[in-house]
């Protein structure tokens, strides 16, 4: 995917669009425990959508960033 990505031939990459969710029935499941993690399952689960995002800009900072609870 990297080799693709990076290619003159596929162009600058100007936005990423990411979504990640889980099932939250199972009430043994951290991430449906409030206490488990300071920043809930956002904490838990976030940080692959921004990873993604990251690499997909070569490990530039981004300019603009925007989230949407319920998208």
């Amino acid at each position: 995917m990297e080799e693709i990505i990076r290619s003159p031939s596929f162009g600058p990459v100007i936005e990423v669009t990411s979504a990640f969710s889980f099932r939250g029935e199972d009430c043994l499941n951290i991430r449906t425990q409030a206490d488990a993690d300071p920043l809930g399952c956002l904490g838990d689960l976030g940080w692959y959508c921004i990873r993604g995002a990251l690499w997909a800009f070569n490990w530039e900072a981004p300019q603009y960033a925007c989230a949407n609870a319920g998208a």
